[in-house]
């Protein structure tokens, strides 16, 4: 199983707990130029209290090459959502990690 490492769980910036020890993370990447597009723009993860990943998410890509996930939030009917930096928003399967693009705000 792979599992964050230190310096990546010191960048978490936001968090959603959810049930059996998991917890969702975003980690704050943004504007670094030593993470691959690929990892930039799939910074939400779900782990367990030790840093093993369950799952990153899967997402289609953002609007440009590098448009990492700026926040992650449970709504008041619990589901959980997660919004990128210029403006698609998603709904998050917390079993999967699939994110489902439902809008856009900014």
């Amino acid at each position: 199983m792979r599992s964050l490492t230190k310096d990546q769980l010191q960048l978490t910036s936001a968090s959603v707990d959810l049930p059996e020890s998991r917890r969702i993370v975003l980690l704050e990447i943004g504007g670094r130029r030593d993470i691959p597009p690929q990892e930039h723009n799939a910074n939400v993860y779900c782990i367990d209290p030790i840093g093993h990943v369950y799952w990153q998410i899967q997402a289609a890509p953002g609007l440009l090459e590098r448009d990492s996930f700026v926040w992650v939030e449970r709504r008041d009917d619990g589901s959980i959502w997660a919004g990128r930096f210029f403006g698609n928003e998603y709904v998050l399967d917390t079993a999967t990690g699939n994110a489902q693009l439902v809008g856009w705000s900014k």
